[in-house]
């Protein structure tokens, strides 16, 4: 699937998973081995569910994940430059292929979440306000222009 897709354009894609979890963490370098544990669990979860770009994407990050989160680490785009980009190239996809694709994303931010929260259960106030956010920069149709503000 990435040769369907600009080299950039696949990396930021690849990225999405992790752009999600340093929202969710609040920094984008620096996790502690139970919160990659915690998110990687909650990729390959997401990845079961899913097809076409939802399911390749988190399996190409699961393919080569220790050396992506390294590059990662020094990306110079913010959460939510980044996740602006993927919405950006989600936008020229058809709907069928996208909207999984951002549902995969916050299936990915969910998950990390109850695994951050109260018994592993339980999804914080704080991390439920960031998963609300996620939703909607990551929205692909929306009910405004966005333009009309810029």
């Amino acid at each position: 699937m990435e040769h369907e897709f600009g080299s950039r354009d696949w990396r930021t894609l690849l990225l999405s998973p992790l752009w999600v979890l340093c929202a969710v963490t609040g920094r984008q370098s620096g996790f502690q081995p139970l919160e990659l544990a915690a998110f990687w669990r909650s990729v390959d979860s997401a990845a079961a569910g899913a097809e076409g770009l939802a399911h390749a994407v988190p399996v190409s990050l699961s393919g080569d994940f220790s050396s992506t989160l390294k590059d990662f680490e020094q990306e110079e785009r913010s959460v939510v430059t980044g996740l602006w980009d993927v919405v950006t190239i989600l936008s020229r996809l058809d709907l069928l292929v996208a909207k999984p694709f951002v549902a995969m994303l916050l299936e990915v931010g969910e998950s990390f979440s109850r695994a951050r929260g109260s018994f592993g259960q339980v999804v914080s106030r704080e991390d439920r306000q960031t998963l609300l956010l996620l939703a909607a920069l990551l929205e692909l149709e929306p009910a405004f222009d966005r333009d009309a503000f810029a």
